[in-house]
């Protein structure tokens, strides 16, 4: 595992309980007035990422539950082939395989930090640094995947 302090060590494993950063920068000691902060900047460092990746990885061999795992249960109850399936659990089954798929888009925007798979923050619009981050990395590759124009 990278080299983090006691404090980061505690922050990637608070982290893992529910994916709240701000919650798990709390629970690992940091200062409530910071924490949102704290928790953003430690989500961009390189060790930190590191550490989570691995922790994540580690507790998927261990569990033996990985995203595919997850998707074919819930193709399987939303088919109405699971064991006690009611028909409200067949709809969420579909609803959460519709937004997986990106077929549904609520006014809040979801975008995945491309630096920490399976790592989503949430746009509740009141100004992110991480979030403005991504921003300007994806504006950046979509300069960069752009194709020239002619006559320039």
């Amino acid at each position: 595992m990278p080299k983090l302090t006691k404090k980061q060590q505690a922050f990637v494993q608070e982290y893992l309980v529910d994916l709240n950063a701000t919650r798990a920068a709390i629970d690992a000691g940091y200062s409530e007035k910071t924490a949102r902060s704290i928790a953003s900047e430690n989500l961009t460092k390189p060790n930190i990422q590191a550490a989570l990746i691995e922790a994540q990885k580690e507790r998927s061999e261990r569990t033996q539950i990985d995203q595919d795992f997850v998707l074919e249960l819930l193709a399987t109850e939303a088919k109405g082939e699971g064991p006690d399936t009611t028909a409200s659990a067949r709809v969420r089954a579909a609803e959460l395989l519709a937004k997986h798929l990106g077929m549904f888009q609520d006014d809040a925007h979801l975008h995945h930090h491309f630096d920490t798979p399976n790592t989503i923050i949430y746009d509740d619009g009141e100004g992110d640094p991480a979030l403005d981050e991504l921003r300007k990395r994806k504006a950046d590759n979509s300069n960069q995947d752009a194709p020239d124009e002619p006559g320039a």
